[in-house]
């Protein structure tokens, strides 16, 4: 292949400035190719390769090393096939073109081999243990997908963070990420709607009662967070919260959930009420400190209040939940773990926690009156939660035989549509 540029040989890696953006000799290498490719007939393939460990080694390493070891990873690559073109466009990201691929099997195949011989690479060092873990990402330029220097690379850094995020394990293909283009438009409309109803205050709460097993009168609420439609309605707002972390604004539903769960807290002085915190605001101190400042300022308040956290915050740092919890503790606050056995958490790590409250996820209670292995799990919870002083609660209980069969084993709360749904607290 022969092409006019300022760099003597093409497949030859040639260190560039350490920059973020695109450099302009980047830019220029593709027009080249893409003119080669309209003149020639010839189709490429542009593979971006993303090193997704390059922070961590930057954090055992200094960046001198870790990058003279990136350009060895290239001239190694570069001198694996005469067909690869490769070409480093930031610090942790670089290209693999390849002349004569002309179809995503062939595509797939590369970025196959590619990330193998990254792999062999880094465990072929003498010079230091190192590993690149990388994704890739891809697309095709060819005599019907004539394509601009920045649609090319824009269309390999999507595929690249698609196959980061989304479960592709090492690569993804433009028309793959394509695929999901419509569901990305749907989550970001579901974002945005509930994004609009924060704004215009279309959040409410909805009380759930939770019942005392051995009396038979609701001990307390569970407030759960509801949009009022235009047709003024309730929906859960449960379905949105991931949308919510995955578009950065979860810390804004759960200041709410505090601020109007305090408030119903404030205007009903018999009411004690629970509310659900996620695991982002578990290990950061705003809400701790919202919380703080707010009970301070109330007598009677913090013994009427339970903060339900879920098992993804322990899963993301068991030693950060647990001062979290301690915190608000101290404060006169109980603490609930909520879902407990969806997850991975163990019971050396339930006590760890010192909660006051377990609630065992509710696929171990819909069947218990009928699944020996439900009644099992919950049986050695029980006994658990009774030797630690905690109080346990059965979520999704939706028939009497459920309930009866929990009342059996000792329950402590038992909450579902069985007693009522959530409903609007009536002082």
């Amino acid at each position: 292949m022969a092409l006019t540029t300022n760099n003597p040989k093409l497949n030859s890696f040639q260190p560039l400035p350490q920059a973020e953006d695109i450099t302009s000799q980047s830019i220029e290498l593709i027009e080249n190719i893409i003119l080669h490719a309209k003149k020639t007939g010839h189709s490429f393939g542009f593979l971006m390769i993303n090193i997704l460990n390059y922070c961590d080694l930057l954090l055992v390493h200094n960046e001198e090393l870790i990058q003279s070891l990136v350009e060895e990873l290239l001239r190694y690559l570069g001198e694996i096939d005469d067909h690869y073109i490769i070409q480093k466009i930031s610090r942790d990201k670089f290209l693999v073109i390849i002349e004569h691929c002309g179809n995503l099997e062939h595509l797939n195949l590369r970025a196959e081999q590619i990330f193998n011989e990254i792999h062999n690479f880094g465990f072929h060092k003498k010079q230091i243990t190192v590993y690149f873990h990388t994704n890739i990402g891809g697309e095709l330029l060819n005599a019907v997908n004539y394509l601009n220097p920045f649609e090319l690379i824009n269309r390999c850094y999507i595929a690249v963070k698609i196959a980061e995020k989304d479960g592709y394990q090492n690569f993804c293909s433009y028309e793959k990420a394509k695929i999901m283009q419509n569901e990305l438009q749907d989550e970001m409309k579901k974002a945005n709607y509930l994004h609009q109803a924060i704004e215009k205050n279309r959040l409410t709460l909805a009380f759930q009662p939770v019942i005392d097993a051995k009396t038979g009168e609701i001990g307390y609420y569970e407030s759960l967070l509801r949009i009022v439609s235009k047709s003024n309605e309730l929906i859960s707002v449960g379905p949105f919260i991931k949308l919510a972390e995955k578009f950065g604004f979860i810390n804004l539903i759960d200041e709410l959930v505090v601020t109007l769960a305090t408030s119903e807290l404030i205007s009903n002085p018999n009411l004690k009420l629970s509310f659900n915190l996620s695991a982002i605001s578990v290990h950061h101190t705003q809400i701790l400190d919202k919380i703080s400042q707010i009970v301070k300022s109330f007598d009677n308040l913090s013994n009427r209040m339970i903060v339900e956290i879920t098992e993804t915050a322990l899963m993301r740092d068991l030693s950060s939940a647990s001062i979290f919890t301690n915190n608000l503790k101290a404060l006169g606050c109980h603490v609930a773990l909520d879902d407990f056995g969806a997850g991975y958490s163990s019971f050396k790590e339930l006590q760890m926690l010192n909660v006051d409250v377990v609630k065992i996820d509710g696929s171990f209670i819909q069947n218990i009156h009928k699944d020996k292995n439900n009644q099992l799990f919950v049986k050695v919870l029980l006994e658990i939660c009774q030797n630690f002083n905690m109080k346990s609660v059965a979520e999704f209980v939706e028939s009497r035989e459920i309930a009866e069969t929990l009342m059996d084993m000792g329950i402590d709360y038992m909450q579902g549509f069985y007693f009522s749904q959530a409903i609007k607290y009536n002082s």
